[in-house]
């Protein structure tokens, strides 16, 4: 297949084929190439072939010149890469808002791959059709200065497929976190949950996307220690829903 996945409908439309395999236009050099050319105000430019980051790109040119809010809103069967392509919106998106090095949005420039990382570990679980399949809705919000600069994100999920916790379809894997911490708790997070002896559980490498030390490093970030990951939470996401 060929790398040209994406298919321009209109400036605020756009058709995107999931290739099932990296492709080289989605690379960062090609993450800059549009982030030139939405720098460039040469009259006359030859405009790229239709992408993401291009789509991307427009709706915070609107955001900035029109002072209106902007909506993207990915849609499509299950394994369309909806999530995947709603990563790199945001990624075109902090490459054109984020401050100089030290600033507070370099600092969340760094923060957002790492929230949306996290609660994916805790939403996304393997199923016939997919590896990684989302099991929740995710509506995330970036809100910017006056001047265009990041300055804060909101994220709220909602459907989650709570029941996949307690009954796994045939075939199907439960949300990647469990097999995580089966995979790399320490002996104490694993007496304080519960946990089987490892030679017990099913820890198979396609269970196991990344270590659980890497998942533990990961949370730093965020501000989540093991401590506040591992104590009770006062209040679940579908008790903030009306």
């Amino acid at each position: 297949m060929s790398d040209n996945i994406y298919t321009g409908i209109c400036t605020s439309a756009l058709i995107i084929v999931n290739p099932h395999k990296y492709v080289s236009s989605n690379a960062d050099s090609v993450l800059h190439n549009y982030a030139a050319e939405y720098r460039d105000t040469t009259p006359g430019r030859i405009p790229l072939p239709p992408h993401i980051f291009q789509l991307a790109n427009n709706s915070y040119y609107h955001m900035r010149w029109t002072w209106q809010d902007q909506t993207m809103l990915f849609s499509g069967e299950t394994v369309s890469g909806k999530s995947e392509n709603c990563h790199l919106a945001i990624k075109s998106l902090l490459e054109l808002s984020v401050s100089n090095p030290g600033k507070k949005g370099s600092k969340l420039a760094s923060q957002v791959p790492t929230v949306e990382f996290v609660i994916e570990m805790f939403g996304n679980a393997r199923t016939l059709f997919n590896p990684n399949a989302s099991r929740f809705g995710k509506y995330t919000e970036l809100q910017f200065t006056d001047r265009g600069r990041l300055c804060r994100i909101k994220t709220l999920d909602y459907y989650l497929e709570q029941n996949r916790v307690v009954a796994v379809p045939s075939g199907e894997r439960n949300f990647h976190i469990f097999y995580y911490l089966v995979a790399g708790a320490s002996p104490e997070e694993r007496q304080h949950l519960h946990l089987q002896e490892k030679g017990n559980t099913d820890t198979s490498a396609s269970a196991i996307l990344v270590p659980a030390q890497t998942v533990s490093e990961t949370m730093m970030p965020t501000g989540l220690s093991n401590s506040k990951s591992l104590s009770k939470p006062s209040v679940s996401p579908s008790d903030m829903l009306p």
